[in-house]
């Protein structure tokens, strides 16, 4: 199931959205991801979250609500925030005790948030 949300992550990165980091973890997950062009946060993450709780609902024969109403999104207003999140996002695996094959984990290396 971790696989089909990595998935609705990477579907759109490049094109609608500029995936940052993220950790998909048994629960939860976190994402620093920002919007392109004309998108809005709110439209990326109702189809990252209707996409694969399709999906994943579909692969274990179910129905219904997988996700959360609500997601809990943070302005990264600074260069510092952004490193502190994404130290944040690749530390919590460890953090929750997770193994290597319990997590699914992505940051971009030497990135940064450019223009702000």
């Amino acid at each position: 199931m971790r696989d089909l949300l990595v998935e609705c992550l990477l579907r759109f990165d490049g094109e609608r959205l500029k995936l940052h980091a993220a950790v998909v973890m048994p629960n939860p997950v976190h994402l620093i991801l920002e919007p392109l062009e004309n998108y809005k946060l709110s439209v990326l993450m109702c189809g990252i979250k209707g996409g694969s709780a399709r999906a994943v609902n579909r692969f274990i024969g179910s129905t219904g609500a997988l996700w959360m109403d609500e997601s809990y999104d943070r302005i990264i207003r600074n260069q510092s925030d952004y490193e502190r999140y994404c130290a944040y996002i690749r530390e919590n695996p460890k953090k929750a005790g997770l193994m290597e094959d319990e997590y699914w984990l992505y940051y971009s290396r030497g990135g940064d948030l450019g223009e702000i």
